[in-house]
């Protein structure tokens, strides 16, 4: 009788294919049967499993094994041995894809392997900055030290302060420390969390973008840019302030329907500005009523096409962008009954419709398992809004997932804040302590 032959297992196989037991063809960055099935793909990193950080988890470890022959993971193949190699390794493979606002789209790379990546090689300030985030992520994942971390982050303010001193940069200069300062703004979403930190460098890149003459744009100068919008609007609403202004112009108008930076809020973007703008003059004490009145308006016109792809990114950049509106709304509302409490209750919130609606994007994108690096400030302003047990729950229960997915210090903070609002050691909207929502 024919013995029926073994099917060869991948050793290298993602997540996917090893809990459905199947054979993994092992490709980059998305495995066939995860392409088939259009579901994210996923390797394992063994770096976390050799590198397990807390005394309780190696305990937990070695009590696992206890009777069991000893089996030492295998590292993955490409890990280089260099501990500075090791950080712009896992920036490529793990971090630009966790970083990245949009979704993998069909021949675009992704634009901070693009943009940024290649300047490793040439500016020491862009090195030492990269690796500042690669070391600051692998800290929280348990695979690296915090002194590291901070060593590195270090070395790349001295160099930026060295640079900037110079009488005269030229412009290869001025990139460099543009995608420098942008980087220690990561720095602090990964590890630092200092909204205030974070402004510092940003006032930085705006300067520097200030200097730019060039017309037309290059695309890394388009790509720095456009961050700088996404951080301008996200830091001014995390500090309560007005956005900075670069040379008397209120933002770009990006109206791409899916764009490399904003994904599908790209024509959104141009009123999360005004919205930021008005929180500031609201907390100066302006009267921000009738502006109010006027970019609800055009928040409720705006609206978002999805006939362009009917993929799970595509579905996730839909709702990321209906999250932006709704919450959008719901801030416009709380600031304008700020000082009046009593007209305008969390618990009316429930059963409102811009409420549901923003609390049911959140939701579809956790559900979808996708990366969610601009669901911070969404996720944020539902959050404080939840006044119910069961919307509570649900909450915590993304703010979990976000963090298991991430391991960005970012997102513990602002599940704090949230969670500090719950229990009344922050019960106004306006008098919260600043949380950085990047």
């Amino acid at each position: 009788m024919a013995t029926r032959r073994q099917e060869t297992r991948s050793r290298w196989g993602c997540m996917n294919c090893r809990k459905r037991r199947k054979k993994c063809s092992e490709g980059r960055p998305s495995c066939q049967l995860c392409t088939e099935r259009g579901v994210e793909c996923i390797y394992p990193d063994w770096t976390v499993v050799k590198y397990a950080r807390t005394r309780q988890r190696r305990i937990q470890l070695q009590e696992a094994n206890i009777g069991r022959p000893s089996a030492r993971p295998t590292l993955l193949p490409a890990q280089p041995s260099n501990p500075e190699s090791r950080f712009i390794f896992h920036f490529n493979t793990i971090l630009a894809g966790l970083i990245s606002f949009s979704f993998p789209q069909m021949g675009a790379q992704n634009p901070f392997l693009q943009h940024v990546l290649p300047r490793t090689s040439n500016a020491a300030q862009v090195r030492y900055a990269v690796e500042a985030v690669a070391a600051g992520h692998l800290y929280h994942l348990g695979a690296e030290s915090g002194d590291r971390a901070t060593q590195l982050h270090s070395r790349a303010l001295n160099l930026l302060a060295v640079e900037l001193s110079r009488p005269q940069l030229e412009e290869t200069s001025r990139m460099n420390l543009l995608a420098s300062s942008l980087l220690l703004i990561y720095f602090e979403i990964v590890l630092g969390n200092s909204a205030s930190n974070a402004w510092c460098h940003l006032r930085g890149a705006k300067v520097l973008l200030e200097c730019n003459r060039a017309d037309p744009e290059s695309p890394c100068m388009l790509f720095f840019r456009k961050i700088f919008q996404y951080f301008n609007v996200m830091l001014a609403l995390s500090l309560e302030i007005r956005p900075l202004q670069i040379n008397a112009d209120s933002g770009s108008d990006f109206s791409d329907n899916v764009d490399t930076v904003f994904g599908c809020t790209a024509s959104l973007w141009p009123l999360m500005h005004h919205l930021a703008d008005l929180m500031g003059r609201a907390r100066l004490g302006d009267d921000i009523t009738e502006d109010s009145k006027h970019l609800m308006a055009e928040l409720h016109a705006w609206s978002i096409e999805s006939s362009f792809g009917t993929d799970a990114y595509a579905e996730a950049m839909v709702q990321i962008a209906r999250s932006y509106k709704f919450c959008g709304l719901l801030m416009l509302r709380q600031a304008v009954h700020g000082q009046k409490p009593k007209h305008h209750k969390n618990s009316t919130l429930q059963g409102d419709e811009e409420y549901r609606s923003a609390f049911d994007s959140v939701l579809r994108v956790c559900v979808l398992s996708l990366p969610m690096a601009t669901l911070t400030w969404p996720l944020y302003v539902v959050g404080k809004l939840a006044s119910s047990t069961s919307d509570r729950t649900v909450i915590l229960h993304i703010f979990s997932h976000f963090l298991e997915k991430h391991h960005m210090k970012v997102v513990d903070g602002a599940r704090a804040a949230v969670q500090a609002h719950w229990e009344g050691r922050r019960p106004s909207w306006h008098q919260s302590a600043p949380v950085l929502l990047g």
